[in-house]
């Protein structure tokens, strides 16, 4: 099975998304899963993959499955417009499941990780500026991100 995941920022959600999903088929029974981060093209933001979506559909539709992730960014209608991404890429014959992590994907990174905080999981959870309070001091004391991903498996 091939997978390619379409993370909202490939540079660093990449880090976060791979070994996540790597683990998620794993644990469904398809450990040998194929897992690609999509960086050709490069995409940052949500509208610009929108924007760029016909052309991801049709290059990539090889993918047994494309799993869309971005951030929540404590936005209301979040799950329409992922909705409707998903009705596009139906019409166009490909599988794709999308989803909207709350608040953001890098929440994901320090769930593994709560022990580790300094403030509660459910304020780190639902904070808004997550990746400039939380992440930032997080980092400072344990690493890059890449690290803490590699730490906790």
């Amino acid at each position: 099975m091939k997978v390619l995941v379409i993370p909202e920022d490939p540079t660093y959600n990449g880090y976060i998304l791979k070994p996540l999903v790597t683990r998620l088929f794993k644990s469904v029974g398809r450990g040998s899963a194929k897992i690609t981060i999509l960086t050709n093209p490069y995409a940052r933001g949500l509208e610009m993959i929108k924007e760029k979506l016909p052309g991801i559909l049709d290059r990539y539709r090889h993918f047994d499955i494309m799993l869309f992730v971005v951030d929540q960014d404590c936005k209301a209608g979040r799950a329409d417009e992922l909705a409707h991404i998903e009705i596009l890429a139906s019409q166009a014959g490909v599988c794709m499941i999308t989803c909207a992590a709350v608040t953001e994907i890098e929440a994901w990174l320090l769930a593994g990780h709560i022990a580790k905080l300094k403030s509660p999981w459910t304020e780190v959870r639902s904070d808004c500026q997550l990746k400039d309070s939380t992440l930032n001091r997080f980092s400072t004391r344990m690493g890059t991100m890449a690290q803490a991903v590699d730490e906790n498996g």
